[in-house]
């Protein structure tokens, strides 16, 4: 398997990205997912959309904001602003 970079792959602003790894790869600590964000331009169609196809339920909290209740450990939200299409933020 091939890991280089391929020339056809963009990367944006990545492209110049290297990580910063220890030699003693135990001592890196492990990050833990406790959050997920929607930013998108339609808050009403996010929210309808996740709640059909995962069931997952939603209040709204603080006035565009919308809390998601996923069902498990992991939060999330939907935040509604000038966005051209949908991102999830984690």
């Amino acid at each position: 398997m091939d890991l280089a970079p391929s020339a056809d792959l963009y990367l944006g602003p990545m492209r110049h990205f290297t990580p910063l790894v220890p030699a003693d790869r135990q001592r890196v600590p492990t990050a833990r997912l406790v959050h997920l964000e929607l930013h998108t331009p339609d808050r009403a169609a996010a929210r309808a959309l996740y709640r059909e196809l995962l069931g997952w339920r939603a209040a709204t909290v603080a006035g565009s904001y919308v809390a998601l209740d996923r069902g498990g450990d992991v939060g999330g939200g939907i935040a509604e602003c000038g966005t051209e299409r949908s991102m999830w933020l984690p």
